[in-house]
């Protein structure tokens, strides 16, 4: 049996509201894999569900819940803004985003409708991990020459 994804009205509240065309900040919606690609075309590339909405259809997804708190997704998915990553632009699975990790996204109007027409993945940095024989080597010798001075 398939599984049916419901979609919670108070996840709404994590949405963004999409009102003119240009250049945001978006997060993702889900996490993104291999069942995400698509390549029935001579353009294979990612689909990305994006937390974001046109301002014109909170409305109509509102009506769409009326009293019910959740809905199957497939109802909503429609109304919900999505985007495109290329496979060029993936080297590896793991460059795939994630759940609520940001990207960059363009807007603009084709045939009329604003659209995702640009996705770029924000280089991700490695951070360092904290040395701590070296951090406390370090408040010895500042703490003996505090006492030193005193």
């Amino acid at each position: 049996m398939i599984q049916e994804y419901l979609f919670k009205k108070e996840n709404l509240k994590t949405f963004n509201i999409l009102e003119e065309p240009g250049t945001y900040f978006v997060k993702v919606n889900n996490n993104i894999n291999q069942s995400h690609f698509y390549d029935e075309d001579e353009h294979p590339r990612y689909l990305v569900s994006l937390k974001l909405i046109h301002k014109d259809d909170i409305e109509k997804c509102l009506k769409l819940f009326g009293n019910h708190e959740q809905i199957p997704f497939k109802h909503i998915r429609p109304y919900l803004l999505t985007g495109v990553i290329w496979e060029s632009q993936i080297l590896h699975g793991i460059d795939l985003p994630i759940k609520n990790e940001e990207v960059i996204a363009t807007f603009n109007f084709i045939d009329d409708k604003l659209k995702c027409t640009s996705l770029t993945l924000i280089p991700r940095k490695e951070l360092n991990l904290l040395e701590l024989e070296q951090v406390c080597k370090s408040r010895k010798l500042l703490n003996d020459l505090l006492k030193l001075e005193n």
